[in-house]
C-alpha cells in the first residue's frame, strides 16, 4: 500500500471519530483498524482519534503572486503531494488584507472565501499537536520523537537515551519569581538580526526590540524582574565568535546578579520561508526552541536540564496555543545555555517575518514561560 493510501485511511478515521461519533461509526473505525493494523504503526492508530488538524494557511508572495502553504517545516506525516495539491485547489480563493499591528507596524492577514467550509487536513501529531499526554504514547520511539517533536541537525547523532521523556517531564522547573531581584536574563547573541520590514539602524526593529517586548510583558503583566541586555556584539558573518562575546556578558551578569535563574538567548531564524500562525486574530511568528547537546567538544553540565526545560515549554505551548511552536531543534554545539540549568535559546520567526509578527508572539511566549516556571 502506498503512503498516500495510508494518509487517506488516517483522514477517514479522523473524520469518523471527530465529527459526531456514534457507536456505528466506532464500529467502522475498529474495522478499519483491524484491516490495516499491519500497515499503519500502532502508535499512529492509538492517537489518530486525537490527531491534530491544520488548516492550510496560505502565504502570498508579493513579487510572484504565488500561493504556497506556510509552515513547511511541519512533518506532514502521511500527507503526500497529491493530497496537498488538492487542498490548494480547494483553498485557492485567497485574499490578503493589510493591517496595522498593535505596536504600530504593518502586517497582513490571509483569508479565504467560505473559510468555514474548507476541510482541515488531519495528521498524526505534529509539532503543534503533541501535548504532555500525547508524548507518552511515543516516548520510546526515536523515529516518532524525531518526526513530531524534534528536528535533529545532520551534524549530531542521537539515540533514545538522549530523550528520557519521563524524567524530562518530572524535572522541576518551578522558580520563585517574586521580589525585586532579577530572576530572568534576556540577551541576544546575534543582536544584529532583523526582520523583513526592519528599518536600517533601528534597534527597536531588530531581535533586540522583540526581547524588549518580552521584557515589558513579563514585568507589567506578571510582575517578574527581568534583566534585558541590549549589547550589540559582533558584525553579521562572525556567527560562532559572537558566542564568545555573549558568554562573557552572561557570566558577568550572573556574577553581578546571582538571583538570576533563567537565561534566554533570543534569536530569529534565517530561512527561505516565513513561519506564521494566528494569535488573537493577529499574524504571529512561530517560535522554535533550540538546544545544543554539547556533543561538539565544549562541555555543558546542564544538557539534561536545558532539554527538559525546552520540552516542558514546548508541550505547554501546544496545550495553550496550538500552532505557535515549531519542532525543537537539536545541534551538537553547546551555544549559550551552559551557565544556568534553566537556559534556552529561542528562535522567533525568520528573516521573512515582519517585526510586528515577531512582537505579537511575545504575549503567548510570556504566558508559557510564566506558567511552566510557576506551576
Amino acid at each position: 500500500m502506498k503512503i498516500g493510501d495510508v494518509a487517506i485511511i488516517i483522514i477517514i478515521i479522523y473524520i469518523i471519530v471527530n465529527f459526531n461519533p456514534t457507536p456505528e461509526k466506532d464500529a467502522v473505525v475498529e474495522q478499519i483498524k483491524q484491516e490495516f493494523t499491519e500497515i499503519i504503526p500502532d502508535e499512529i492508530l492509538s492517537i489518530v482519534g486525537n490527531a491534530s488538524k491544520i488548516n492550510l494557511e496560505l502565504s502570498y508572495k508579493e513579487n510572484e503572486g504565488d500561493k504556497n502553504p506556510i509552515n513547511s517545516d511541519d512533518p506532514l506525516y502521511g500527507i503526500n503531494d497529491e493530497i496537498l495539491a488538492s487542498a490548494r485547489d480547494i483553498s485557492s480563493n485567497v485574499t490578503v488584507t493589510k493591517i496595522t499591528n498593535w505596536d504600530g507596524t504593518e502586517g497582513e492577514i490571509t483569508t479565504r472565501s467560505e473559510q468555514e467550509n474548507l476541510p482541515s487536513i488531519p495528521i498524526a501529531p505534529a509539532a503543534e499537536g503533541v501535548t504532555r499526554l500525547g508524548i507518552l504514547g511515543i516516548k520510546d520511539n526515536l523515529d516518532l520523537l524525531k518526526r513530531y517533536v524534534y528536528i535533529v541537525d545532520a551534524e549530531v547523532s542521537v539515540s533514545i537515551s538522549d530523550f528520557p521523556i519521563d524524567k524530562m517531564l518530572s524535572y522541576n522547573c518551578k522558580t520563585d519569581l517574586s521580589g525585586d531581584d532579577y530572576k530572568i536574563l534576556i540577551i541576544h547573541t546575534h543582536s544584529h538580526e532583523t526582520f523583513s520590514n526592519s528599518r536600517p539602524g533601528e534597534l527597536a526593529d531588530s531581535i533586540v526590540g522583540v526581547g524588549k517586548m518580552l521584557t515589558n510583558i513579563l514585568k507589567t503583566n506578571y510582575k517578574v524582574s527581568v534583566l534585558h541586555i541590549e549589547n550589540v556584539y559582533v558584525p553579521p558573518g562572525e556567527f560562532y565568535s559572537s558566542y564568545e562575546y555573549s558568554e562573557e556578558v552572561i557570566r558577568e551578569a550572573l556574577a553581578m546578579y546571582p538571583s538570576i535563574e533563567i537565561v534566554i538567548d533570543m534569536h530569529r531564524d534565517g530561512t527561505p520561508s516565513k513561519f506564521m500562525t494566528m494569535f488573537d486574530d493577529r499574524p504571529t511568528a512561530r517560535i522554535m526552541f533550540f538546544n545544543g547537546l554539547s556533543k561538539g567538544g565544549l562541555y555543558n553540565p546542564y544538557v539534561f536540564e536545558n532539554t527538559a526545560f525546552s520540552l516542558q515549554l514546548f508541550l505547554e505551548a501546544n496545550e495553550k496555543y496550538p500552532g505557535l511552536m515549531r519542532p525543537i531543534y537539536l545541534h551538537k554545539h553547546r551555544y549559550s545555555t551552559f551557565q544556568r540549568a534553566k537556559s534556552i535559546l529561542v528562535e522567533v520567526g525568520s528573516d521573512k517575518n515582519s517585526i510586528g509578527e515577531a512582537t505579537n508572539a511575545m504575549v503567548p511566549l510570556a504566558d508559557v514561560l510564566y506558567t511552566v516556571l510557576t506551576k
